[in-house]
């Protein structure tokens, strides 16, 4: 374990002192700061002659380079996007495969790590296969027994979303390589929370959306290019994603060139000036308090959850993430669970069959209580 373990961050936030909020993995609170770099920066577009050229590549700049020492990659693998769809997409219209080679996936996995997949495999005739994982036994198995000729692309992410079981994307990156395979892979519910590994897997595309464990807004995100591909042809043709568009007196001089590494896959209209500064107060905090810090500490929350959950005889996956767990429902557990827990201002989401807990830096021992005294009220004794 790190030897840092964080104490609760809770003044960081604006939550309620009654209010329990286990449920990050499906959107996170935005700190303090963050809202308050959002309120100056509103006021920008108000006194638009004080905006310089600058000022449409800086921020843009700054989150790049922030979202890269999250991720572990250098700033020029990195692009600015909206959604991890949007991501998936510039990957699928880039990726060239022979009819009847196979994508492989994880049943029930997030689908815009889906989606543009299908669309791709109708259009090269591709096969699609969605692994299901036996109860008892561990996903990175089940993928690897799997992983074989006609294996052309492997989309994946490392925590799976309803449950937070874990995927191992060591042995399943070599793998891919050994293969010839393209690894893609959606890390939104872990970016922020885990680290990424990008060296040690070395994956062609990686997705991330910013508004669940990198505490940013809704419709940011990045996406990381392998140095291979980082000549293909982005999604959309947005001018400052050219070569020399810092030059506006020269924008009517059309230029075939693309900015340096993955900015030409960088979203349009990515200056955005009253958002960047409330997604890089976010992203500093995180690099401030360190990933594997982070980590550490969410464990130790989750630790007791998942302790006081098996003493109600309710399974819980193994291996979770540090930050997501599933917690199995009984049969007859009631329909309106979520309901109930709402109106205890104990909040979770539930996802198929499981009870997912995703708690963060701003819970604490007061909040484990109650979540676990609420859980006691509503479920049958087992």
């Amino acid at each position: 374990m790190s030897e840092t373990v964080i104490s609760s961050q809770r003044h960081l936030f604006a939550i309620p002192r009654d209010v329990t909020y286990f449920n990050c993995g499906y959107l996170s609170p935005q700190l303090t700061v963050s809202t308050d770099a959002g309120v100056t920066a509103a006021k920008i577009k108000q006194r638009p002659w004080t905006v310089s050229v600058e000022d449409f590549f800086t921020g843009p700049e700054q989150a790049r380079r922030l979202f890269a020492e999250v991720l572990g990659c250098p700033a020029d693998d990195v692009a600015l996007t909206s959604s991890v769809s949007y991501g998936a997409s510039i990957a699928a219209n880039n990726l060239t495969f022979e009819p009847g080679q196979r994508i492989v996936m994880l049943a029930g996995q997030f689908p815009s790590n889906v989606y543009p997949w299908l669309s791709l495999a109708k259009r090269q005739q591709l096969d699609v296969v969605f692994l299901e994982k036996p109860d008892q036994t561990d996903w990175t198995e089940v993928i690897l027994e799997q992983l074989q000729d006609p294996a052309a692309l492997v989309a994946l992410p490392n925590v799976h979303w309803t449950d937070g079981a874990l995927v191992d994307l060591s042995p399943i990156a070599d793998r891919c390589h050994q293969l010839g395979a393209v690894l893609a892979l959606d890390l939104t519910q872990s970016v922020g929370v885990m680290p990424a590994e990008i060296a040690r897997l070395d994956p062609d595309f990686v997705f991330c959306s910013a508004y669940k464990w990198l505490l940013g807004p809704y419709g940011f995100g990045c996406l990381y290019v392998a140095p291979r591909w980082q000549q293909g042809i982005p999604l959309e043709e947005a001018w400052i994603n050219r070569a020399g568009s810092e030059d506006f007196a020269a924008l009517v001089n059309y230029r075939n060139e693309y900015q340096a590494g993955a900015r030409r896959f960088d979203m349009g209209g990515r200056a955005q000036f009253a958002q960047w500064p409330v997604m890089i107060a976010a992203l500093r905090q995180i690099t401030e308090w360190g990933t594997d810090n982070i980590a550490d500490s969410i464990l130790q929350i989750s630790d007791k959850i998942e302790s006081g959950a098996i003493e109600m005889g309710l399974a819980v996956p193994s291996p979770h993430a540090p930050h997501l767990l599933g917690i199995e429902l009984p049969d007859n557990s009631p329909a309106d669970l979520l309901k109930k827990l709402s109106c205890e201002n104990v909040f979770v989401s539930q996802r198929g069959n499981r009870l997912r807990i995703a708690p963060y830096l701003y819970n604490d021992e007061e909040d484990i209580r109650r979540l676990l005294g609420a859980l006691r009220k509503f479920l049958p004794a087992a």
